[in-house]
């Protein structure tokens, strides 16, 4: 008996809940209208700031005499292209004089981008041998972070700065050579 009580319970207790699903067919719908969007930035443009001020291109560590040790000159980032060097290297106020890269990036406005600098030093020369080259590296720029934002009209500068190691008795002449700056957005 308390077997066919329990199996009759169970029955009673299925049928409810079975009904209790059935019950809950849908009477009332809403819907919401959500929108949907996009924006397409600016394209984003670098120039050489320097080649539209009447300066030499890019960064120019200007004019030092023949250095009578290892040395090095390093070349600020900023607007005046601050420029030091240490014993060893006499730094000269002759053409062609120095100055940091200085960059003129267009973009959307109020937008953030990404300086990147060399990696690694490069090399300039005026040909080849040991005595005829010199490394740059310690690449540095005026946005600390390298994050930099355009201002409302989408145009933003910075400068990039780097230090010159010289050998001793380093070759005269003019030394060239060239390195890559990529701005990207965030």
């Amino acid at each position: 008996m308390k077997k066919i009580t329990i199996i009759i319970a169970a029955i009673i207790m299925m049928a409810g809940f079975t009904t209790k699903t059935m019950a809950q067919t849908p009477t009332d719908t809403k819907t919401i209208n959500s929108a949907a969007g996009a924006r397409i930035v600016a394209t984003l443009g670098i120039t050489d700031g320097n080649a539209t001020s009447g300066v030499a291109s890019g960064l120019h560590f200007g004019t030092m005499a023949r250095p009578t040790a290892d040395a090095t000159v390093t070349i600020a980032a900023n607007a005046a292209g601050d420029r030091t060097g240490t014993a060893g290297v006499v730094l000269l106020g002759n053409s062609p004089l120095k100055h940091s890269a200085k960059y003129n990036v267009t973009g959307d406005a109020d937008s953030y981008y990404t300086i990147t600098l060399p990696p690694t030093p490069i090399t300039i020369s005026i040909g080849t041998g040991t005595s005829n080259n010199m490394s740059v590296g310690s690449w540095t720029c005026s946005e600390g972070t390298l994050n930099a934002v355009h201002n409302i009209t989408g145009t933003s500068t910075f400068y990039v700065g780097a230090t010159l190691s010289l050998n001793s008795g380093q070759n005269a002449g003019a030394y060239v050579g060239s390195f890559d700056v990529v701005v990207t957005y965030n």
